[in-house]
């Protein structure tokens, strides 16, 4: 009896995982219709745009590396 019932709980587990994975694959196959679709490169024609992709990743990096190091000084 305790055999039995640990054989369906092993099958119920595969058929779930099962199911899941068939529906998950379902799920990200989709392909969305109404979206604009963009096949050329980053123009950088205005100021906002320079600050918004250049300067602000730059600024966020440096204090990043700023943090880190007196992060790593306090430690020791």
């Amino acid at each position: 009896m305790k055999n039995h019932l640990i054989n369906k709980i092993k099958f119920l587990k595969v058929t779930l995982i099962t199911t899941l994975c068939l529906f998950s694959a379902q799920l990200f196959a989709q392909v969305p219709r109404d979206l604009p679709s963009d096949t050329g490169p980053l123009t950088i024609n205005s100021t906002f745009d320079i600050i918004l992709y250049i300067i602000f990743p730059v600024i966020v990096l440096i204090f990043f590396v700023v943090y880190l190091l007196k992060k790593k000084n306090k430690n020791q």
